[in-house]
C-alpha cells in the first residue's frame, strides 16, 4: 500500500521544542499532514521511553499505535484520523561529539529498533556512557563507527541512518565538522549503512552529483520540533505497512517511492554566507574571496551547494540508474501566511489551515494532487494560483546562509500589495526568479553568480491553467498595521505616531505610554530619514539599552529599508561604549586585548587586594559599582557642576582609596569592569575632541530608545554624541521608569528641556495592545504618582474582560491557582491537563498556547513555589532575570575551563572541547587521541544529573554564532558574551510559560499575565529607608510596568500568609490593587479545605466537592472563574 513516513522527529523533552510535542498531538497533526508512519523520536529519553511505553500499544510488526481512547480523542479533534489513524516507529536522534583525525567531529545519527526490548537494550547501553536524561537528543562523547556498532548489537532489525548529512555543524559530511566520505566516519562497518537522510539544505540532485552516493537511498525527514512541522519533508513507500517491510524498501529499493522536499534554498545553510555581516555568497564567489567575508575578513559559514560542489565527481544535473523520484514544496502554513500578509503561526493561518484541511483532506494531499477547482472552491483563486506556481517550480528563491532560513515565495510583493485580481487571471510572463533564479531578501549583501540549481531535474508537476475569479476578501480584512511595508513609511501611523516622525531636524521628545507603539514609530521616524529625507543610513544611530531590544530594532529597519546599501547602526549604550573603546581604548591606558571581567573574578581581586572576606568583597563590590555608576551607596560630597549640568556624587576619600586600588588591579590583569564601559567612553571623548568629532561627523542623526531608563553616564554620553540643537530623537516614558537601583533617573526628562532648549514634545496617546479595563485599571494604579502631565491612555481594543482578583491562604495555594488557571485557559487538549483530570473533557478548544502565559513577581525568591507547582503539572516553563549569564556558575566554569585549551585553537573550539570534556584534564582540540568511552563515562556522571550539562550546552549553542565572528581572540568572546544579561537571551517564539520579575517583564507583552505577591510589603516592597517617598513612587511605577505587559487577561493574586524571610506572616492586600475601581475587577478565591476528622475522613470521601478541589485546597470548579 502507498503511504507516507516522517522518521525523524523529536518530543518534548529535545531542546527547542513545543510543549505539545507528546504522542497524541504528533498524531494528530501527521494525520493532518497525510502521513501514515511517525518516528517517536528521543525513545532514549527515560521519561519518554516510559510515556511510548504507556501510550503506545502493538499494531502491525514493528509499529505502534494510539491507545484506543486516545485515538479516539485525536478522531474527535480531527474526524479523518479515525480512518487513517497514525503508526509510530521507534526512532532516536543521537548527536556524538569527539576527536578524530585531526579535529573536533560532531555527527548526528538517527537510530530505528523494532521492539520495546531491543530499545530497551540500546538505552542501557548508551546509559554506560552518558547522560540521557539531560535531553531528548543526547550528546554522546562516542565515535560515530562505535555508535553504529552498538545499534546493530542491539538487535535484529536495528538500523542506523546518518542524519541531516550536509549541515555544517553536525553531520557526517558536514563542511565544518564531518569528513569527506561516509567510510571515513564509519570504518569497517559503514557497508551496513543503506539510507541517507538528505537535509532541509538540499534536495537529490545534488546528491546525484556524488558517485560515492549512489548506493544509498535518498531519504527526507522533517526533524520537526513542534507537531506543526511533521510532513514538511517526507518519504513515499509502497510496500506492506510494517517495520521490516519498510526497512526492506529503503535497503534494496524495492517498494521505495522517494520523497517530498523543502526547495534546497529554503534550508538554513544552503550558500556560504556570514550572518553577522549579511553577507550570502554563491560558492564560486567564496573561493574568490578565499573564504573569507569580504567585509569583515573573518571565515564563512561554507553551505551545502559548497560543500556539494567541493565533494562531486559529477556535473549539474547529472543522474544515475537508482533515481527515486521527488517532488519539492512550500508547506501550506507558508503559502497561507504568505496570501494573508501574516506570520505562519499567526491564527488568520491556522483557522485557514484547518478549513482546507478539513475540507480537501491532508496537506499533502492538497500540496500534491488537489484538483484546482477544489482548491478554488475550498481556499480562494489566490491560493489555487499559488500552489499551481509551486508545482510548476515557478517560486522565487531566497536562499538561506548561515544558520537563517531562506524564503521561497509564489507571489511578489507587488502582487499583494495592489490587490490587482487581474493579475491572477492570465498566465504571468515568467520573471526571472520565477524561473528558478535566486534574488536577494532584502537588506542582504550577496554576489551575483550562475544559478547552479536552475538545470535541475524536478518531478513533473500536474498543470492546468489558472481560472478567472475574484480577489479574496481576506486580504481587505488584514489590519492596516500588519499589512507589508508601504513605499512610504509614514502610511499606517496613527495621527500622533506621524506628527512625531514628521518631526527630522532638532531635538525631539515623545512620551511614549505602554502599547503606543514607541518601537513602531521609532523605526518609521528612522526609514522616513532615509526614504523621504535622504539621510544615509550610516549617518543614523540608534541606542537601546538590551540586546533584545536592538534586535527587534534592528530586525524591523530591515524591513523597512529593504533597498539600502547601507545600515542603521542599531546598538545598546554598552554595546556602543564597548566599540568606542575597542578602536581607541589605548587612549585611556586601556591593553590592546583587555576584555570584561566577570564578577566572581572580580570578586576574588577586591579580596586580594583588600584582604577581605568573600562576603566583604561582595559588598564592596556592590559599594563599587554604584558607586561607578553614579548611584547612592555610601555618604559622598557633591561634585561642584555647572548651572544645568548634570550633578553627580563625588566618592568619599575611603572610597576613593578602594577605587583607585581596584581600577590599578583590573589594568594589570587587562581586565575592565562592565560598569567602566560607558564612564570611560565618556571620558575618551571628553578629553579627545579629534575622537569626538569623528563620532560627530559620522552620526548626524542619534535616537535614543527607553529614555527613561538612562542614567548620568548614559546622558553625558547622548550630550556628548549630539550638541545643543542637534538632530535628536529620545522616546520613552517617566512613569515606566523603574531602574533607580542603576542608577537611572525620571529626572533627566527636565534635564533634556534644560540643555536642548529647542526641544519639542510629542506624547503618543492610543493603546494598541491591552484590554480597556486593563489600561483603566493600569491608570488609577499610577495616577497618585504620575510624571506625566495630563497623562491620557486610550486602549483600541474594546475587550470588557474584567481583570481577576485572586485571593489564595498561601504562596503554595497562590502557585496551584495559577497552574491550574493556565490549565483551565488552555481548554485541557493538552496532554498532561487531560492525563490528570484537573479540566473537565469536552472543554473548548483554547487559542492560547504555553507562550502566552507569564508569571510576574516582585522578588525572585517568590519564584520558587511557582516553578515547583509547573513542573508538577507538566506545563513546561523557563525563568529568566536580570541576572548576567556569563555570572552562573555552570558557564562560569564552561569558560574557565575553555581558557585552559590550548590558544591556537577558535573560540568555537574551545568551548566544544570544555563542553566534551568536563571536570578532567583538558587537551587541545587539534589533539588524535580520543578520549575513551569508559572516561567520558566516569567524566559524564560526575555532572549530569544536576542541569549543569545542560545549561553548558545549551550556552554554547546560544552563542555559537558568537564564537565563530570571534575566530581565535578569546578575551573578545567573553567581553561581547559578558555584554548579554539573561533576558538578552529571550526568545518568544519558546512554547513554555514565562517566569519573569517585574523588572525583567519590561519590554516584553503576553496574552495573559499573572502578577503574584499583590501585598502591601512585597508590592510595594518595603526597603526602610528614609527615602520612602520616592522609592513607594517606583514601586508604583513597577506595577503599572507589569499590568501593562498584559494583553488580553490580567490576574492580580494575592497570599492572606506567606513564608517571608525566614517567617510566615499574615498579609494584607496591597494599596496598588485597592486604587482599582471595583468595576474594573473580578474577584475570586482560594478556599482553604478544612483537616477531616478521623472518624468523618470515610464519610469525606464521598464529597463531591473533593473533586473540584486541588491539592493546596483550592476551588477548581468552575465558579471560581466566573
Amino acid at each position: 500500500m502507498p503511504f507516507y513516513a516522517d522518521l525523524h522527529v523529536h518530543s518534548k523533552y529535545a531542546r527547542a521544542t513545543s510543549g505539545d510535542s507528546d504522542l497524541e498531538h504528533m498524531a494528530l497533526w501527521a494525520a493532518k499532514k497525510g502521513v501514515t508512519v511517525l518516528g517517536t523520536g528521543d525513545f532514549s529519553h527515560p521519561a519518554w521511553f516510559k510515556e511510548i511505553q504507556e501510550k503506545l500499544v502493538p499494531a502491525e510488526p514493528g509499529l505502534f499505535r494510539l491507545r484506543a481512547e486516545t485515538e479516539r480523542w485525536c478522531a474527535e479533534q480531527f474526524p479523518p484520523f479515525a480512518q487513517h489513524p497514525t503508526r509510530f516507529l521507534l526512532e532516536v536522534e543521537i548527536s556524538t561529539i569527539y576527536k578524530k583525525g585531526d579535529q573536533t567531529r560532531k555527527v548526528h545519527h538517527l537510530h530505528y529498533v523494532p521492539d520495546l526490548a531491543t530499545a530497551e537494550r540500546f538505552i542501557a547501553r548508551l546509559a554506560r556512557i552518558g547522560n540521557l536524561n539531560s535531553e531528548g537528543r543526547p550528546i554522546l562523547g562516542l565515535d560515530s563507527g562505535d555508535l553504529l556498532e552498538i545499534t546493530l548489537e542491539a538487535g535484529d532489525g536495528a538500523y542506523l541512518i546518518p542524519a541531516h548529512i550536509w549541515t555544517p555543524w553536525f553531520a557526517v559530511l558536514g563542511s565544518k565538522s564531518g569528513f569527506d566520505s561516509i567510510e571515513q566516519c564509519y570504518g569497517d562497518l559503514a557497508p551496513h549503512l543503506f539510507a541517507l537522510e538528505t537535509g532541509l539544505s538540499s534536495d537529490p540532485p545534488m546528491n546525484w552529483r556524488l558517485s560515492q552516493l549512489d548506493r544509498f537511498q535518498l531519504v527526507s525527514n522533517s526533524d520537526a520540533h513542534s507537531p506543526g512541522k511533521i510532513g514538511r519533508e517526507a518519504c513515499r513507500f509502497d510496500c506492506a505497512l510494517d517495520y521490516l517491510a519498510i526497512r526492506h524498501a529503503l535497503e534494496t529499493g524495492h517498494g521505495y517511492g522517494g520523497t517530498v522536499e523543502f526547495f534546497p534554498e529554503e534550508g538554513k545553510y544552503h550558500l556560504d554566507g556570514h550572518r553577522n555581516c549579511g553577507v550570502r555568497l554563491e560558492p564560486e564567489e567564496t573561493r574568490k574571496h578565499g573564504g573569507l567575508c569580504p567585509t569583515c575578513g573573518k571565515y564563512l559559514t561554507v553551505g551545502v551547494m559548497h560543500r556539494v560542489d567541493e565533494l562531486a565527481d559529477r556535473p549539474v544535473g547529472a543522474q544515475h540508474e537508482n533515481l527515486k523520484p521527488y517532488r519539492s514544496l512550500v508547506p501550506l502554513p507558508e503559502l497561507l501566511a504568505e496570501i494573508h500578509r501574516v506570520g505562519a503561526g499567526s491564527r488568520k493561518v491556522a483557522d485557514a489551515y484547518e478549513n482546507l484541511v478539513g475540507k480537501l483532506g491532508s496537506e499533502l494531499f492538497i500540496l500534491e494532487r488537489a484538483p484546482m477547482d477544489e482548491l478554488r472552491k475550498a481556499g480562494s483563486t489566490l491560493l489555487a494560483e499559488g500552489i499551481d506556481r509551486m508545482r510548476k517550480g515557478r517560486v522565487m528563491r531566497h536562499a538561506g546562509y548561515d544558520g537563517e532560513y531562506g524564503i521561497i515565495r509564489v507571489f511578489s510583493d507587488d502582487e499583494l500589495i495592489r490587490g490587482n485580481s487581474v493579475s491572477l487571471l492570465f498566465d504571468l510572463p515568467q520573471r526571472a526568479h520565477e524561473r528558478g533564479e535566486r534574488t536577494p531578501p532584502r537588506g542582504l549583501r550577496t554576489v551575483p553568480s550562475p544559478d547552479a540549481s536552475a538545470a535541475l531535474p524536478t518531478a513533473k508537476a500536474p498543470s492546468a491553467a489558472p481560472e478567472a475569479g475574484a480577489l479574496p476578501a481576506l486580504l481587505h480584512e488584514t489590519p492596516v498595521l500588519y499589512l507589508a511595508i508601504p513605499s512610504d513609511p509614514l502610511a499606517g501611523l496613527d495621527p500622533e505616531q506621524r506628527a512625531a516622525a514628521e518631526i527630522t531636524d532638532g531635538p525631539l521628545l515623545i512620551v511614549a505610554g505602554p502599547g503606543t507603539g514607541k518601537t513602531r514609530t521609532l523605526t518609521h521616524r528612522v526609514a522616513h530619514l532615509v526614504t523621504n529625507q535622504g539621510v544615509a543610513a550610516k549617518q543614523i544611530l540608534a541606542v537601546t539599552f538590551t540586546n533584545r531590544a536592538a534586535n527587534e530594532m534592528r530586525e524591523r529597519l530591515e524591513r523597512l529599508l529593504p533597498a539600502s546599501t547601507d545600515r542603521v547602526l542599531v546598538t545598546t549604550f554598552h554595546g556602543l561604549s564597548y566599540g568606542i573603546l575597542r578602536e581607541h581604548g589605548r587612549l585611556v591606558g586601556l591593553a590592546e586585548h583587555f576584555r570584561i571581567a566577570g564578577e566572581a573574578e572580580r570578586r576574588a581581586l577586591l579580596g586580594e587586594e583588600l584582604n577581605l572576606s568573600e562576603r566583604k568583597a561582595a559588598q564592596w563590590l556592590k559599594r563599587v559599582s554604584n558607586l561607578k555608576r553614579g548611584g547612592p551607596a555610601v555618604p559622598s560630597e557633591p561634585s561642584p557642576a555647572e548651572d544645568g549640568a548634570v550633578r553627580t556624587l563625588r566618592p568619599a576619600k575611603e572610597d576613593q582609596l578602594v577605587l583607585d586600588a581596584y581600577d590599578c588591579a583590573m589594568r594589570e590583569r587587562g581586565w575592565l569592569d562592565f560598569d567602566d564601559l560607558i564612564g570611560l567612553a565618556v571620558e575618551l571623548l571628553e578629553n579627545c575632541a579629534d575622537v569626538l568629532a569623528q563620532y560627530r561627523d559620522r552620526f548626524h542623526h542619534v535616537s535614543v530608545d527607553e529614555f527613561q531608563d538612562i542614567d548620568a553616564r548614559q546622558y553625558r554620553l547622548v550630550k556628548l554624541l549630539v550638541p545643543p540643537g542637534g538632530n535628536l530623537c529620545v522616546i520613552g516614558d517617566p512613569d515606566q521608569a523603574i531602574y533607580s537601583f542603576r542608577g537611572a533617573e525620571p529626572r533627566f526628562f527636565q534635564q533634556l528641556a534644560a540643555d536642548y532648549l529647542t526641544v519639542r514634545g510629542v506624547q503618543l496617546r492610543r493603546n494598541y495592545r491591552s484590554s480597556r479595563a486593563i489600561v483603566r485599571g493600569a491608570l488609577q494604579a499610577i495616577t497618585p504618582a504620575t510624571l506625566v502631565q495630563g497623562r491620557v491612555l486610550e486602549a483600541l481594543n474594546a475587550d470588557a474582560t474584567k481583570i481577576v482578583i485572586h485571593e489564595s491562604p498561601s504562596d503554595k495555594a497562590e502557585a496551584e491557582f495559577v497552574v491550574h488557571t493556565i490549565e483551565q485557559l488552555i481548554g485541557g487538549h493538552t496532554f498532561f491537563s487531560l492525563d490528570s483530570a484537573r479540566v473537565e473533557t469536552g472543554e473548548a478548544r483554547s487559542e492560547y498556547s504555553f507562550s502566552d502565559f507569564a508569571v510576574l513577581y516582585r522578588t525572585d525568591a517568590q519564584a520558587d513555589p511557582i516553578s515547583e507547582a509547573l513542573a508538577r503539572s507538566g506545563l513546561p516553563f523557563q525563568r529568566h532575570s536580570h541576572a548576567p549569564l556569563v555570572e552562573r556558575d555552570e558557564v562560569r566554569d564552561l569558560l574557565a575551563q575553555a581558557r585552559e585549551v590550548p590558544a591556537r585553537s577558535s573560540v568555537l573550539e574551545r568551548l566544544q572541547a570544555a563542553l566534551a570534556n568536563p571536570r578532567r584534564e583538558l587537551r587541545d582540540p587539534k589533539e588524535t587521541r580520543s578520549p575513551k568511552p569508559e572516561e567520558h563515562a566516569r567524566v559524564h556522571a560526575s555532572v549530569m544529573g544536576t542541569g549543569k550539562f545542560e545549561i553548558q550546552t545549551d550556552f554554547v549553542l546560544r552563542f555559537s554564532d558568537l564564537a565563530r565572528s570571534c575566530g581565535d581572540d578569546f578575551a573578545r568572546f567573553e567581553s561581547e558574551s559578558a555584554l548579554c544579561s539573561d533576558e538578552d537571551l529571550w526568545d518568544p517564539r519558546a512554547d513554555r510559560v514565562s517566569l519573569l520579575t517585574l523588572h525583567a517583564s519590561k519590554g516584553l507583552e503576553f496574552a495573559v499575565v499573572f502578577i503574584v505577591g499583590c501585598e502591601d510589603g512585597l508590592l510595594p516592597l518595603c526597603f526602610g529607608s528614609d527615602d520612602q517617598g520616592a522609592r513607594l513612587d517606583e514601586e508604583r511605577r513597577l506595577f503599572f510596568v507589569g499590568m501593562t505587559r498584559a494583553r488580553e487577561r490580567l490576574f492580580l493574586s494575592r497570599a492572606t500568609k506567606r513564608l517571608w524571610r525566614g517567617q510566615l506572616r499574615q498579609q494584607v492586600v496591597s494599596p496598588f490593587v485597592i486604587a482599582i475601581e471595583q468595576e474594573l475587577l473580578e474577584r475570586s478565591k482560594t478556599l482553604l479545605t478544612p483537616r477531616a476528622k478521623p472518624n468523618a475522613e470515610q464519610l469525606d470521601l464521598f464529597n463531591p466537592s473533593r473533586r473540584s478541589r486541588n491539592r493546596a485546597g483550592a476551588d477548581v470548579s468552575p465558579r471560581a472563574f466566573r
